[in-house]
């Protein structure tokens, strides 16, 4: 869908359900349903208004992401390497990341509340693909935009629950449909100032009461009494219960020619019918009077582009208002089939370290050309990626004192607080560095994953939200998803001396460590961290 500019958005508001509709919102939805089913609305003719192609799990509208075919290279397929890989970057960002957690992430251990200060434990756990073994009692940041393990974690977490909510809205008859929405910018538009951009151009489109309507309301000013008339809401107009927004943002490289940063959001649209629900329902006559004869037209298909029409409008109008265009090409809207959660959950894998550093191994080894590495778009993780391949780029390093912060100074660039005395200074990020501090420093905050609220009403509306938001479950918060540690054997425990002296800035033997007791598991792990001169206390039941 790209063709919305304003006299297409005028043309097909005529063929909207009215305002004056809206006490008989239900009846009429229920209506135009029956009216559907039984295919009156078709008639033969030459003329028709064809549906847009629906969107497929193997399909994806995101301009410069390349296929990922696993065939093509043999990139690192166990869990072992890829664990190494990941932390790795993880190690990386221990010394140059500028966000406190992210640089405690799994190096600094944890000391719970009323606890005595121990080490690190080692667990293991055997599942049907083979055991798995991970680390206990260390912090873990949980930002999902900058650490390589944790945004893994929570984009697991985030497909399984919009899976199951996708799955919900087709099984109780109710349709999904994916809206990408972004802004036109230029190298110099800063990634903060499309964030807030966009994230303003979104409440227009979808908020307001534009889109939630209004009861009908008696007003009374300076002695005067009017009745202002109800407004029939987009959302209830259009039967749509409820919402799920992703956030995504690509950037071009340096020297590429780009446009610099790219941000945009991906919605998921749950109705309760096809958005032709929300066309008048006496558009057949509509259409013969104004056409003089009989056509053929989707009903369907005609209601999606009245609604996106509609929302794409308002967040057009907003955009502008701001300085900023938002061109139709820039705006997409399809309906989801059943296979369409696989690819939301694609989406939020290619959110991940683990698949930034697949795309690099693919590019280097010739599985894509190298003009493909210059010319189009990459994730942040992509850019973490590229720091780590450089030799250079992993010798940065920011040394913080005691008690610090890192504070955005005017001129653009970051400075280093020393909170016991006061001073600040400037830290100059080399390289792609300063797009991943940039990176880090506007995303900080802000949520990926945003679902709307409940109706406050017994609609059909709210009732298909509710059954969709019981069948996603209960959502936790970023920082508590990542919290979730391995569930298994405890095999010992590496004590502070030795995890602070000896393991923390060697993350090659942390993975090592690891994947000994996954293969051997406590003989193997104490062999490895003793040719180490690592101890390992253990519990009784284990053999001294």
């Amino acid at each position: 869908m790209n063709n919305l500019d304003p006299g297409v958005a005028s043309a097909l508001s005529l063929y909207l359900r009215p305002d004056k509709d809206h006490a008989n919102v239900t009846s009429g939805a229920v209506a135009a349903r029956a009216e559907r089913k039984r295919g009156d609305c078709t008639a033969a003719s030459e003329a028709s208004v064809a549906a847009p192609a629906a969107l497929d799990s193997t399909l994806s509208y995101c301009w410069g992401q390349i296929p990922n075919d696993e065939n093509e290279t043999d990139f690192p397929d166990s869990s072992g390497e890829r664990r190494a890989i990941r932390w790795a970057a993880r190690a990386l960002l221990w010394k140059a990341s500028t966000l406190r957690p992210v640089r405690m992430c799994g190096r600094v251990l944890r000391d719970d509340p009323g606890a005595p200060s121990t080490g690190a434990g080692v667990k293991r756990r055997e599942l049907p693909n083979g055991a798995v073994a991970g680390y206990s009692g260390v912090t873990l940041c949980g930002s999902v935009w900058s650490c390589p393990r944790c945004s893994a974690v929570i984009a697991q977490r985030r497909a399984e629950e919009i899976s199951r909510a996708v799955a919900a809205c087709h099984q109780r008859g109710g349709k999904v449909y994916l809206m990408t929405k972004t802004v036109r910018h230029t190298r110099k538009d800063s990634l903060e100032e499309l964030f807030n951009v966009i994230s303003k151009g979104w409440r227009s489109g979808l908020g307001g009461v534009a889109w939630s309507g209004r009861k009908e309301r008696v007003r009374v000013r300076d002695g005067r009494e009017w009745l202002e008339p109800a407004i029939l809401g987009d959302a209830e107009r259009f039967g749509i219960a409820g919402r799920v927004r992703a956030t995504e943002a690509t950037v071009s490289l340096p020297g590429s020619g780009g446009h610099g940063w790219h941000v945009h959001f991906h919605a998921l649209i749950f109705a309760t019918g096809t958005l032709g629900e929300g066309l008048r329902i006496d558009l057949d006559s509509h259409l013969n009077r104004l056409f003089g004869t009989s056509i053929s037209w989707d009903r369907d298909g005609l209601g999606l582009l009245a609604f996106g029409s509609q929302v794409f409008g308002r967040y057009r109008k907003a955009i502008e208002k701001v300085g900023f265009r938002a061109d139709s090409e820039g705006f997409d809207l399809r309906e989801v089939h059943d296979g369409g959660a696989d690819f939301v959950g694609s989406y939020l894998a290619k959110a991940t370290y683990d698949v930034a550093a697949r795309i690099g191994f693919e590019v280097a080894s010739g599985a894509h050309t190298k003009n493909s590495r210059v010319e189009r778009n990459v994730t942040p993780f992509e850019v973490l990626s590229r720091c780590a391949e450089d030799l250079q780029a992993r010798r940065f390093g920011i040394r913080t004192p005691r008690r610090w912060e890192i504070i955005n100074l005017d001129d653009g660039t970051i400075g280093l607080v020393n909170l016991d005395t006061g001073s600040v200074d400037s830290i100059t990020s080399p390289g792609l560095w300063a797009l991943w501090h940039e990176w880090e420093r506007a995303s900080r905050g802000r949520h990926q994953i945003h679902w709307s609220l409940k109706l406050k009403n017994d609609s059909e509306r709210a009732q298909l939200w509710e059954a969709i938001v019981s069948a996603r479950g209960e959502t936790k918060d970023d920082e508590t998803v990542a919290q979730v540690e391995l569930q298994g054997e405890r095999l010992g425990e590496i004590p502070r001396e030795d995890w602070y002296g000896h393991l923390v800035w060697r993350p090659a033997w942390l993975v090592g460590a690891l994947d000994a007791a996954e293969q051997r598991g406590f003989d193997g792990l104490r062999t490895y961290l003793e040719s180490r001169k690592v101890r390992l206390t253990f519990d009784q039941e284990f053999p001294s």
